[in-house]
C-alpha cells in the first residue's frame, strides 16, 4: 500500500543584511492525534491528498484553511 501527504508549511526567500538570499522554511504544527500522543504533544499538520491544492492556495477562504489545520485522523 501507498501513502502520500504534504506537510502545511510556509517558505520564504529573502535577504539578510549582507545581501545574500536566505531561503526558510517552517512546518507548522497541531495538537497530536491518538497515535502521536504517547510520544509527543504536538505534530506536524497532514494534509490528506484531497486537500493538497487548497494549501496555501490565496484564493482558499480563510477559514477554510484554518480548517484543514488538525490533527491527521489515524488510518488502519
Amino acid at each position: 500500500m501507498r501513502i502520500c501527504v504534504g506537510l502545511a508549511g510556509l517558505g520564504e526567500r529573502w535577504h539578510d543584511p549582507r545581501g545574500e538570499v536566505v531561503e526558510t522554511c517552517s512546518i507548522i504544527t497541531t495538537t497530536a492525534n491518538e497515535v502521536v500522543r504517547p510520544v509527543h504533544d504536538r505534530m506536524p499538520v497532514i494534509f490528506d491528498p484531497t486537500d493538497y491544492c487548497q494549501w496555501p492556495d490565496p484564493r482558499t477562504d480563510a477559514d477554510d484553511l484554518r480548517a484543514l489545520l488538525r490533527a491527521f485522523p489515524r488510518r488502519s
